[in-house]
């Protein structure tokens, strides 16, 4: 017997996620069902939660082909999701992390109620998912530290009590006629008189969407394996035990980038000639000389090797009208990456990185049942972690950076060439923390939320750079070679070691009323903190103008809102907000190649989100979302772009305030509609499209003007048919059909400016047009 505290949630999707596909069947009413979230660790109404939430229920994954995190932005609009070239970038609400290992992610994620915070880990695509919440705001009161600008809250598919197994098959073609193919396949039911299990399966293997006319390959080629085992077991009549162990490999070939709106150098030896011209003037290959937008690049090899494994049981104890909640888990991963840091087929410099990451956590927490006057949450957390980060600068012997530096200075290129730099962070954490949720019921129609979160957190790190040969010896040429390490790249060896400490109390309030049955209002403030911790990429210790440990940043967010159904077909939720950011941490350039990670920025955010779901007939939904992203720098220093002259305080960067932050478009949104019909007798054929529309952003960091992705839309479509019993399903699922070419992240090309005078981009491209045939069947 399953219980109530566990049983199978509804997966459907919000009002932001703008689907019916969960809800009930177009043959039965346009009566819009309620919708179950956990997004205040009790199952709710979403039209209930003081919150701006969007839940994105399984066969909305499935149907739209969304595979990961990178793919909810179409369908929440307030998410950032950017896979750049050594980390992630996510956010909400105009709000990420930098791109440094030492870095906390400003969004944190929760998959089964675990804390995943490490950049690497929103790399897991989804498998056999539940529902994904996605929570906007801070929210740490009940998910705690580093859900500074949001949480992604993913619940995974539980057993079944009767016998059920399904697989799907997707056949992806894109435009350069490079080709996807993916297999998932689940198997679940009864292995006992009180026990249950679930095994999911995912293999995807891609050709990538990119030609890369160097290698001769399609780039970036991926190769994922995902394996997932849960056991639910009724212990007694009030405890059911869940246990769940998940492995994964992730590997890639090659990147999403390519070079772009070169410009001719003005002065100097090359004076006339763009960066690849110059290049392939020095003998490197002629392919470089493709610098247009094209899908096409020609790096000399980029790839990148993933593993990670967790282990999760989840105890739920039923005592009286209470629950105790119990959450142990183990999750570890370990990556190699190899990135061609000047993203061309030359031979100038390659840049070598690894991490190995283990983390234990404990959750307890005791629920009361909801008391008409007072109800609430009460709970420890506990959570053990550390890793070991390696990278390396690496000067190849061939290096073009060596032969010009030889033929300049005598001596000076055979001291350079072959070189590297390997530099390792090593930190250890614990943290822990107690928290009160509770909501007073003062009548009817007015209540308060809220509570407070304790969080002690201790970090212990080291970080050692040594500049050796390629095999790690001492360079023959020392110390002439450190000479120009620091001379030219600024690059000093360097052995540092410390320890901080914080501690939070970190409040929210919430104030909620109801107008009416189908009408709620709230308002709320909630406080929010991101870890501090060490600098794992300065090139410098502090002595020499580099940084190694930095502070939390911290976040008030003032948010009103509303819910409402009207006339049970439709649904209108409103959300506006106003965030002070404070203390926020971002990478500082150092002037030559590094960046050092500084509390070094204040800004202020206003915004507007709407989200509505219309269910015009039993066979027609309509869906729209909109969000408005004020976003404003009260203070930041950042690195200037090619033609700016520094006007920061430092005389090396740029004074930022006033302007908005990099991926962030003021307007942007989704419209769609949901169109199924019974043909024949047992059979239905569904159509569904939604177009989602961006304003233009600043794709580089340092928001060069030539480097503005403008606005664009990008319309994506399916058509299925299949019986209605669900058996089986066939689906030709089209994204981007708009085929807009859009530019995710822009970077200065590495030297082309600084050395050779001739700027030149880097694009970090979406993915273009593709096709989908999707095949699923169950049985």
């Amino acid at each position: 017997m399953r219980h109530p505290f566990n049983k199978t949630i509804l997966s459907v999707s919000t009002a932001a996620a703008m689907s019916l596909t969960s809800l009930a069947s177009p043959a039965q009413s346009n009566l819009l069902e309620e919708i179950i979230v956990t997004a205040q660790k009790r199952e709710q109404s979403l039209q209930e939660v003081p919150i701006a939430v969007t839940a994105i229920g399984n066969l909305e994954l499935r149907d739209r082909g969304i595979r990961k995190i990178e793919d909810l932005p179409k369908l929440v609009p307030s998410i950032i999701m950017v896979e750049l070239a050594l980390s992630q970038n996510l956010g909400m609400r105009g709000v990420f992390s930098g791109e440094n290992q030492g870095f906390e992610q400003s969004v944190g994620t929760y998959v089964d109620g675990v804390y995943r915070g490490r950049p690497l880990q929103a790399r897991h695509p989804f498998l056999d998912v539940e529902r994904v919440e996605a929570l906007r705001g801070p929210q740490s009161l009940l998910f705690g530290k580093n859900s500074v600008a949001g949480a992604l809250n993913i619940i995974s598919a539980k057993p079944t009590e009767e016998f059920a197994a399904d697989i799907t098959a997707s056949y992806s073609e894109f435009e350069n006629g490079q080709d996807e193919k993916e297999l998932i396949g689940v198997i679940s039911g009864p292995l006992g008189d009180n026990v249950r299990g679930r095994l999911a399966a995912r293999y995807l293997n891609s050709e990538g969407f990119m030609e890369n006319s160097f290698l001769g390959e399609g780039e970036p080629s991926f190769e994922e394996t995902q394996l997932r085992g849960v056991l639910e077991i009724d212990v007694t009549e009030n405890l059911v035990a869940t246990l769940k162990a998940e492995h994964a490999t992730f590997d890639r070939k090659g990147f999403i980038s390519e070079t772009a709106d070169e410009v001719p150098a003005a002065g100097g030896p090359f004076a006339g000639l763009t960066y690849a011209e110059i290049l392939v003037a020095l003998g490197q290959p002629v392919e470089i000389l493709d610098n247009t937008q094209n899908f096409k690049n020609h790096s000399s090899g980029d790839s990148s090797d993933n593993e990670a494994n967790e282990y999760v049981l989840t105890l739920n104890q039923q005592i009286g009208e209470h629950t105790l909640t119990s959450i142990t888990a183990f999750s570890e991963y370990e990556y190699t990456d190899l990135l061609d840091s000047d993203f061309t087929a030359a031979s100038v410099i390659l840049l070598t990185s690894e991490e190995e990451f283990e983390q234990f956590s404990q959750e307890i927490r005791w629920t009361s049942p909801l008391y008409d006057r007072f109800n609430y949450i009460v709970g420890a957390y506990y959570d053990k972690s550390d890793f070991t980060f390696d990278d390396a600068i690496v000067v190849p012997l061939d290096s073009i950076l060596a032969f010009l530096l030889e033929a300049d200075i005598p001596g000076a290129g055979a001291a350079i060439a072959g070189t590297a730099t390997p530099r390792t962070l090593e930190q250890d954490a614990e943290t822990m923390a107690a928290f009160f949720q509770g909501t007073w019921n003062f009548s009817d129609r007015f209540r308060i939320n809220g509570g407070l979160r304790y969080t002690y957190e201790e970090k212990d790190a080291s970080r050692e750079l040594n500049i050796t040969t390629l095999d790690g010896e001492v360079p023959p040429g020392t110390p002439l070679t450190k000479i120009l390490y620091s001379a030219l790249f600024n690059i000093n060896e360097h052995s540092l070691s410390d320890d901080r400490s914080d501690s939070n109390v970190l409040p929210t309030v919430v104030l909620e009323y109801d107008w009416n049955d189908d009408t709620l209002t709230y308002a709320s403030w909630r406080k929010g903190t991101k870890s501090g911790g060490f600098d794992a990429r300065s090139n410098n210790p502090p002595e020499l103008g580099g940084t190694f440990d930095f502070d939390q940043e911290e976040n008030d967010t003032f948010e009103i809102g509303l819910k409402t159904t009207i006339a049970g077909a439709a649904q209108l939720n409103l959300a506006a907000y106003y965030s002070n950011y404070k203390d926020m941490q971002v990478s500082v350039f150092d002037g030559v190649l590094g960046f050092n990670v500084q509390n070094a920025a204040e800004a202020t955010i206003m915004g507007f989100e709407l989200d509505g779901l219309w269910a015009v007939t039993s066979n027609l939904d309509l869906n729209a979302s909109l969000a408005l992203t004020d976003f404003e720098w009260d203070e930041y220093a950042g690195p200037c772009h090619v033609g700016r002259t520094p006007d920061a305080a430092d005389g090396v960067n740029c004074d930022f305030e006033g302007s908005g932050n990099q991926f962030v478009p003021e307007w942007n949104g989704n419209i769609g509609f949901n169109y199924t019909r019974p043909v024949w007798t047992d059979y239905e054929i569904g159509v569904r499209a939604n177009l989602y529309f961006s304003d233009e952003y600043f794709a580089a960091g340092n928001h060069d003007p030539s480097q503005i992705q403008d606005s664009y839309e990008e319309l994506d479509a399916t058509i299925s048919f299949g019986p209605t019993d669900g058996q089986w399903r066939i689906a030709v699922i089209g994204k981007n059909l708009t085929d807009e070419a859009v530019v995710a992240d822009a970077a200065d090309t590495p030297l082309a400016a600084s050395i050779f005078g001739a700027p030149s981009y880097l694009n970090l491209m979406k993915k273009p047009r593709s096709i989908v045939i999707q095949l699923s069947a169950a049985f």
